[in-house]
């Protein structure tokens, strides 16, 4: 499986149309990455809300503060609010294949 780095956390977001939600949790933020990466590579940024709900976004709109998106994954990564997702962008990750 191919290993993954973060993208740049980029705030606290409400989702800002052409949103793609994932049917799957998610136990990371990179997990998202991954899977929003295997669906399209159009979508510049992905989210995570509620601790495990992914999102794949081509655009983000209204900013919150971040203390609305203090939930986290199971590995510790920031994973939006009840509402609202902490947003990471796409521009920066980076796939590595490891070969066994």
């Amino acid at each position: 499986m191919p290993e993954l780095t973060i993208g740049n956390h980029i705030g606290c977001h409400e989702f800002g149309g052409n949103e793609l939600v994932l049917a799957s949790p998610v136990d990371s933020a990179v997990d998202c990455s991954f899977q929003c990466r295997t669906k399209s590579l159009s979508f510049d940024y992905y989210g995570v809300k509620a601790g495990r709900i992914c999102s794949c976004f081509e655009k983000v709109v209204k900013k919150f503060s971040v203390t609305n998106c203090v939930m986290t994954c199971h590995d510790g990564d920031l994973c939006g609010g009840k509402e609202l997702y902490s947003v990471y962008s796409s521009e920066n990750v980076v796939i590595v294949v490891v070969s066994a």
